[in-house]
């Protein structure tokens, strides 16, 4: 069972209509280890949205005007962890343009029943804990090459770089010997055992995580 508490199973209703909003609500938090909220007011949602590590939040287009729902969209493509589920009884072209810059994101055409919105509200969860995951991996490999010094950077660009302990040393001016000081401060400072963990630490900085759903599944 998901802790209640993990902010990745937050899941924002951002619909105007307050019956609607009611049975979505009752739908979604059924299981009752889910953290749901409600809103009719797309900037309340979205102050929240920007306090929460990840979420998924559910957008209903039916009465929002075009900049509220511009506004919604831009908010969530902004997260660095956030899933949106769009309902609306069609889609305009300009909205579906929209949507190209706000992955992951999933559909829903139509009336929309309850319980239908509730379960693909709850599909997009365990995307939205894998992108949770993998910025908080980011911001701790972030933390941890913080604490490297310019030179030490340095040699951890080379090494990235497929770079041989004498190829830097060469390059730097020094002996092996320094280089393989200075490797070992690395890891550390970084608490890495391997090469391959140290390796592994700076590719997820550099690369990062993607936004796209076939690479966040």
């Amino acid at each position: 069972m998901v802790n209640a508490m993990d902010t990745s199973d937050t899941i924002l209703l951002v619909i105007a209509d307050t019956a609607r909003r009611a049975a979505c609500f009752k739908a979604i938090a059924a299981p009752g280890n889910r953290i749901v909220r409600g809103f009719s007011d797309v900037a309340d949602a979205i102050d929240v949205l920007r306090g929460v590590t990840g979420a998924c939040v559910v957008i209903d287009r039916s009465g929002m005007s075009d900049v509220a729902f511009a506004t919604c969209i831009e908010a969530l493509a902004a997260h660095e962890a956030a899933a949106g589920l769009i309902l609306a009884p069609t889609l305009e072209t300009a909205d579906a343009l929209a949507l190209l810059r706000c992955q992951p994101c999933d559909v829903l055409l139509g009336e929309g029943a309850p319980d239908e919105v509730a379960a693909r509200t709850v599909a997009l969860l365990p995307l939205v804990r894998s992108l949770d995951q993998r910025c908080r991996a980011q911001r701790a490999a972030r933390a941890a090459l913080d604490r490297l010094s310019p030179r030490e950077r340095s040699v951890l660009e080379g090494l990235a770089a497929g770079q041989t302990s004498k190829d830097i040393a060469r390059q730097y001016g020094v002996s092996p010997r320094t280089i393989e000081v200075h490797r070992a401060s690395i890891m550390r400072r970084t608490g890495t055992a391997t090469l391959a963990e140290l390796l592994r630490l700076h590719f997820l900085l550099e690369y990062g995580a993607s936004r796209t759903l076939a690479q966040a599944a």
